[in-house]
């Protein structure tokens, strides 16, 4: 059997699943409650539903009514890494349009000065 509770209520057919046991009733590892006492804060299921591996973050869900689960999935955020090598990149890719009008303006300026390029 497997534990699921610390829900947070969408709706009455819609639960977040916060807490996962896989083990609940073992001596060592358990939660140390019985069947019932479980019960009064979580659900007992025989399996839970697969994620699937799409690159989001899947978010965990039950259904009191139909006693299943099922994934909802987001967008996963980007690492504090990602948003660096990001700016880098368009800080890069900017310093390369300011070089490029620099030197256009360099040249109109040589050319309207002294009527040649440099």
């Amino acid at each position: 059997m497997i534990f699921i509770g610390n829900f947070d209520k969408i709706n009455a057919e819609k639960y977040k699943v916060g807490t996962i046991h896989y083990m609940p009733f073992d001596k060592i590892d358990g939660m140390g409650e019985t069947e019932e006492q479980m019960l009064t804060h979580g659900a007992l299921l025989e399996s839970l539903a697969e994620p699937e591996d799409n690159g989001k973050t899947s978010e965990l869900f039950f259904n009191p009514l139909t006693k299943t689960t099922y994934y909802e999935y987001v967008d996963t955020p980007k690492t504090e890494a990602q948003i660096q090598a990001e700016k880098i990149a368009n800080l890069m890719a900017e310093n390369v349009q300011l070089k490029a009008d620099q030197k256009a303006t360099s040249d109109a300026l040589a050319e309207f000065i002294l009527g040649g390029t440099v």
